[in-house]
């Protein structure tokens, strides 16, 4: 299975930021991501034997069970790389100025090293919005789309399969647990 773990965002945070990227639903060669497939990854862990999800879920649950709901917000658009012309991923990015996104994915990192070697590249928390295919500059006026307003609560940890189609991938959800009140 193709799973990675992520934090889910609530419904008017989705259709805020689908109404952020309207405007730019035309431009060329972008993949734009189904607002219901909105999501903010944490770790992807890529090919996971069906067996081991007992155990993957179990790694997790500690991680959760000693968090406390996250507060955050949208802080803007951006593009990856984060340098040159050639964007790959179009993003929105989210408020950590507190770092506890970051350091709950330094969490779910440890506890899933059994899984997926280390990662080397810092965590930067974002939602991908769109992928340039093939690599180009973001659309015109993208990092300076408007922004939806207002903190929202994430309250638990997610982990989703996967599945790539030709249309995109769509996602399934195999298990939640939920932070600290």
């Amino acid at each position: 299975m193709r799973v990675f773990v992520a934090l889910e965002l609530p419904g008017d945070v989705r259709i805020g930021l689908g109404r952020s990227v309207e405007p730019f639903r035309g431009a060329p060669s972008v993949r734009w991501v189904p607002e219901t497939n909105y999501h903010l990854t944490i770790r992807f862990l890529g090919q996971v034997p069906a067996g081991q999800l007992d155990d993957l879920t179990a790694s997790l649950a500690p991680v959760a069970a000693g968090t406390r709901a996250v507060r955050t917000s949208i802080t803007g658009f951006g593009s990856f790389p984060l340098e040159g012309e050639r964007a790959r991923v179009l993003w929105a990015g989210v408020d950590d100025g507190a770092g506890h996104i970051s350091e709950l994915a330094t969490d779910v990192r440890a506890a899933l090293a059994r899984w997926v070697p280390p990662d080397a590249d810092p965590y930067r928390p974002h939602i991908t919005l769109g992928r340039c295919v093939p690599p180009h500059a973001a659309p015109d006026g993208w990092a300076s789309a408007p922004v939806p307003d207002g903190t929202f609560s994430i309250r638990a940890l997610s982990l989703f399969r996967s599945y790539v189609r030709a249309e995109g991938p769509t996602y399934e959800r195999l298990h939640r647990a939920s932070f600290l009140p």
